[in-house]
């Protein structure tokens, strides 16, 4: 199937476009100085309300949480793995201190262990650091653009035929250094093009998936009569 059709002199066709624009931007026109691009302003006249407390913490413990009676405190998160021992070839000397591997506390598996902690909740009373709101700016004018002159290189294009196209290049970017293209067709005719994919390309990939899925695959050996 087609997946993008693109005409060409379509604008979006090619960067840069084959068909060149009939006005362009003044490159000699610059911004006023007292044009306004900011939408939206701080309002300098807005104060933060006096009960806004700025030192109140995002999230705070839970006071009404209580420590589970069977948390075991003096038991360690991680421990020791017993199956593993210091190599009998290690050379402190030449590898460094030895450091068995730890591993997770087969006791905290359904109890917690170690320093319990009361968890954490959200501070109903945050409301972080105040910022004055924004408004509305009066002497907004909008995005400012450069007048629009006639482009002095500008050349209706009525037929391709008055391109001088020397060659076509195609830039491909892939991570398999295997993919490459070796048919393609340019034409005036997207029936044409059609027909060149249905009964040439698709006809060349049946093919090219037949032979890979055969490479590797043991070649018959000829009977005595073949001989």
């Amino acid at each position: 199937s087609v997946s993008k059709v693109y005409a060409l002199l379509d604008e979006n066709a090619f960067t840069p476009r084959v068909q060149d624009v009939e006005f362009m931007d003044d490159p000699n026109d610059t911004m006023p100085s007292d044009w306004v691009t900011e939408k939206m302003i701080v309002d300098v006249n807005a104060k933060k309300p006096s009960d806004w407390d700025e030192s109140e913490a995002r999230m705070i413990e839970d006071q009404d949480a209580e420590k589970p009676e069977e948390w075991l405190d003096d038991e360690p998160l991680m421990i020791r793995a017993p199956e593993e021992n210091k190599p009998e070839d290690w050379n402190d000397e030449e590898d460094g201190e030895w450091i068995p591997p730890m591993i997770r506390n087969p006791k905290c598996e359904k109890v917690g262990c170690g320093e319990w902690k009361r968890p954490l909740i959200r501070n109903k009373k945050f409301r972080g650091k105040w910022y004055p709101p924004e408004i509305e700016n009066k002497d907004y004018k909008g995005e400012w653009k450069p007048r629009q002159i006639r482009n002095e290189q500008y050349r209706k294009i009525e037929t391709i035929e008055w391109l001088d196209i020397a060659g076509v290049g195609i830039e491909v970017y892939a991570m398999d250094k295997a993919l490459g293209f070796d048919n393609i067709l340019i034409s005036r005719s997207m029936k044409e093009a059609d027909f060149v994919r249905d009964f040439g390309y698709k006809s060349k990939i049946h093919a090219e998936f037949f032979e890979m899925e055969n490479a590797h695959k043991p070649k018959k050996q000829p009977s005595k009569d073949e001989l």
